[in-house]
C-alpha cells in the first residue's frame, strides 16, 4: 500500500473534530508534566497537534512551544492557546536549539521509512543543546491486536461530538514486510457511519527502535513501559524513552 504525505495531512485536516475527539484524553498528561515541572530550559513539543499536551506543559514550565506539520492543527492550537507560540514544521526538519524536545502519543510512528526515521533523529539531535533530552513515546507492538481479523471492525472508543455520542470502530491490516499497520477508523453516529480516517503507523519492535536510536547518536537514559513509569518489559503497552546525545 502506498501512503503519502497527502494522506497524512488529510488525516488531520479536520482539526476541530480531532480537538474534540482527544479533549478528554489525560492518561499521558502527568508523565510529561512531571518531567517538565520547573524546567528552566527551552522545551519543544514536535507533532503537537492542537496543543493539548503543550498547554499542560506551559502551566509548569516557562519556555514552551509546539510545532506540527499540519497547518490546520497549528491554526486550531493558536486559537485554543493564544499565549503559546505554535508554528508549522515537519518533525523531519526540526530547527532551533532546545533543552528538551518531546514527541508524544505515538506521533513518531507516522514516519514509515527507516531512512526518514534516521533523518528525524538526526535533526532532533541537532536541535538539542549538548545536555538536552529527547522524550520519545511510541507503542510497543501487540501481536494479538495486529493479527485481528481484517473484516471484523472492533469498537475502540466513544466520545461526545456536538452533544451526540460517537462510536469509533477500527479494522486494519499489518504488513509484516514493512512493519506498517494500515487501518481505517469508522466514526458512527447512531450506528451510521459519517466519517472515516485511513491511517498508517510504523510498528517498531524494541530491538528495531534501539538500533535506530543508537545509529542516530543517541543513548537511552530510561525506558518506561507506561505513563506511570513502570520499567519496560516485552509485555508493556508502551515504549517511552528518555534519550540523550552520546
Amino acid at each position: 500500500m502506498n501512503y503519502t504525505i497527502n494522506d497524512l495531512l488529510s488525516l488531520y485536516e479536520d482539526a476541530n473534530f480531532y480537538d474534540i475527539e482527544f479533549s478528554k484524553r489525560s492518561i499521558d498528561i502527568n508523565f510529561f508534566k512531571e518531567y517538565c515541572t520547573n524546567f528552566s530550559g527551552k522545551i519543544l513539543e514536535i507533532a503537537c497537534g492542537t496543543g493539548r499536551i503543550t498547554n499542560e506543559i506551559a502551566k509548569v514550565a516557562s519556555n514552551v512551544e509546539g510545532r506540527d506539520i499540519s497547518t490546520s492543527m497549528i491554526n486550531k492550537a493558536k486559537q485554543n492557546y493564544k499565549e503559546i507560540p505554535f508554528s508549522v514544521e515537519d518533525m523531519l526538519s526540526t530547527t532551533g536549539v532546545f533543552d528538551l524536545i518531546f514527541c508524544a502519543t505515538n506521533a513518531f510512528q507516522h514516519i514509515l521509512d527507516n531512512q526518514l526515521v534516521l533523518k528525524a533523529f538526526k535533526n532532533i539531535k541537532l536541535a538539542l543543546d549538548s545536555k538536552g533530552k529527547f522524550l520519545l513515546d511510541i507503542q510497543n507492538p501487540n501481536e494479538k491486536k495486529l493479527k485481528r481479523n481484517l473484516n471484523i471492525p472492533y469498537k475502540y472508543k466513544d466520545f461526545l461530538y456536538k452533544g451526540e455520542k460517537i462510536e469509533a470502530y477500527i479494522n486494519g491490516h499489518f504488513n509484516n514486510e514493512s512493519s506498517i499497520y494500515y487501518f481505517n477508523i469508522d466514526y458512527r453516529k447512531k450506528g451510521i457511519s459519517f466519517k472515516n480516517k485511513w491511517v498508517a503507523m510504523r510498528m517498531f519492535t524494541h530491538k528495531e527502535i534501539l538500533k535506530l536510536i543508537s545509529n542516530s547518536g543517541f543513548k537511552v537514559d530510561e525506558c518506561y513501559g507506561c505513563y506511570s513509569k513502570s520499567k519496560y518489559t516485552s509485555n508493556s503497552d508502551k515504549q517511552i524513552f528518555v534519550l540523550s546525545k552520546v
